[in-house]
């Protein structure tokens, strides 16, 4: 978002609205594909590269740095809070899964000496 531009609009996805949990890179794929952007021009506009792009898509990267936070939202004019919103439940999700099979292996979630 650049100074003077108007905020972009909220993006909506029935699934998600219904309470259905989506990767995060899975909904800035279907944002890109919504905005008819192809990753190099994602990547353009955010700063980075194609391939850190593809594999956030992918979920091999995160995303939980806020200046990429918002530089993605802006290269995808999506309002920034809504990109944030995202993360977070992202970051909620991973955690209590995470959580579940800590519990369910406890062998595999404690530090090896």
């Amino acid at each position: 978002m650049k100074n003077g531009d108007a905020t972009p609009k909220w993006v909506t996805f029935p699934d998600v609205e219904a309470g259905k949990y989506v990767p995060l890179g899975a909904l800035l794929a279907r944002v890109r594909a919504l905005r008819g952007l192809s990753q190099v021009v994602v990547a353009d506009r955010a700063g980075m590269k194609a391939q850190t792009v593809s594999a956030i898509e992918r979920g091999i990267y995160g995303i939980e740095r806020v200046p990429m936070i918002l530089r993605l939202a802006d290269a995808l004019d999506i309002p920034r809070v809504q990109l944030f919103e995202w993360s977070a439940r992202h970051v909620e999700t991973a955690s209590s899964r995470y959580a579940k099979y800590a519990s369910a292996r406890p062998e595999r979630a404690r530090p090896r000496s």
